[in-house]
Parts: structure tokens; sequence; C-alpha cells
């Protein structure tokens, strides 16, 4: 994790992050320190919940001046361009899928580092990735896009999959830094494929839950009838 390649992109994971928690505060017409808030809890808000299921310590962004530099460079930039930032439509999907992806990456490497197995590795960069959104939609009262019909922490861990597949597959052909880069892009890929074709997981419907419980009751009955 002290590669500059993976500081480079946890700053653009922080960074991007944070201007999504800015977008929402904006709009739910907090003041400013509600602003800095949101924005600062959905950019550390994925890696402090890892760094403390792992028992790092001090959580990464307490001993790491730049992750506090690129989060208030997230808020600023956000608060003064944020009516630019809402024109750019389709990109907003494709930037919160590469926030997402980075922090999936970073997420991973850490249980990489920490000689995690491949599972609980994935586990991590889903938590990194999909935690600080989950913090937000709570501190904003909105229901977490993670308990949604879009499908959100399901492209994290495909993505982990993706990269594990990579360094098993691959390791000859493509160097680390560049399964990194495909992990991130396959992300951003089925993220934005998701949205545009409003893909999602499989719901249980509460009716039907409701005629399966009636329905196991009316077998109870015939058994017990029979004896």
């Amino acid at each position: 994790m002290d590669h500059p390649f993976f500081i480079v992109l946890n700053i653009i994971g922080t960074f991007m992050f944070a201007v999504s928690g800015v977008s929402v505060a904006i709009s739910k017409d907090y003041d400013l320190f509600g602003i800095a808030v949101l924005g600062f809890a959905t950019a550390i808000g994925g890696g402090t919940l890892r760094d403390m299921m792992i028992g790092a310590g001090p959580v990464a962004w307490m001993s790491d001046n730049t992750t506090i530099i690129a989060i208030f460079a997230g808020i600023v930039v956000s608060s003064l361009f944020l009516g630019y930032i809402n024109k750019l439509g389709w990109w907003n999907i494709v930037f919160d899928g590469a926030g997402l992806g980075v922090f999936t990456l970073v997420g991973m490497q850490k249980g990489i580092d920490h000689g995690f197995s491949p599972l609980v590795c994935v586990l991590l960069g889903t938590i990194t990735g999909a935690g600080g959104g989950v913090i937000r939609d709570v501190l904003s009262g909105e229901r977490p896009m993670l308990f949604q019909k879009e499908l959100y922490a399901s492209v994290s861990i495909a993505g982990g999959a993706f990269y594990f597949l990579l360094r098993t597959l691959a390791a000859d052909r493509l160097t680390w830094h560049w399964q990194a880069v495909a992990c991130i892009v396959f992300i951003v890929a089925l993220r934005v494929v998701a949205v545009r074709f409003n893909w999602s997981l499989p719901k249980i419907r509460a009716h039907h839950s409701g005629v399966n419980r009636a329905r196991w009751r009316r077998v109870r009955g015939v058994f017990r009838n029979e004896k």
C-alpha cells in the first residue's frame, strides 16, 4: 500500500467520494458544516470500517495528511462547481464507478498485504468501496443504495473476483499495474452498463412470502389431521 501507484489511486478515490458526499449534502440543503461532515464521512467511511475490522491502527487517514487534503479539495471543488458537475450527466455514473473501482482495489490490496485469503480480500474491497456510500445515505436519511435495486456492492464483488482471476490466469502476461487498471475499468464498465440497462438482483416479494407461509400452514394442518 506504500507504493506510489496505490497512493495516487487512494487520493483519486478519496476525492471522488468526497464529491459524492457533498453533492448529496447540498441536495439536502445542509449548511456548510453538514456539507463538510457528509463529504468527510463518505470519503473515509469505508476505509475506516476496513481498518477497524482488520485491527490496523491508527486507521489510514489519521496518519496520512494527503488523504485529509484530498477530502477538503473535493469538498471545496464540488461546493464551488456543483452546477457544472451535475451537468455532466452520465459522466457522474462513470466517476462514481471509478471511485468504487479504486476503493475496491485499495481495500483488496490491504487484505493482500495482511496475507488474507482472496475471499476475505474481496469482502474487504467491497466494504472499502461501498461502506462510505452506506454511511452517506444513512446520515442523509436515505435508504442506502446498497439495499436498493441498483447493482453496487455486487459490482464491487464481481470486480474483486475478476482481479483475482487476472492474478491467477494472466500473471505472466500482465504486470500488477495493468491488472489493477483492468480491475478498475471492469468495475466502471459494469456499473455503467448496470445503470444503463437497469440491471438488478432478484427480490423476494413480501406477498409471495406470505402466500408460501400460508401454504406451509395448510400442509402442516393436513399432516396433523391425518395423525
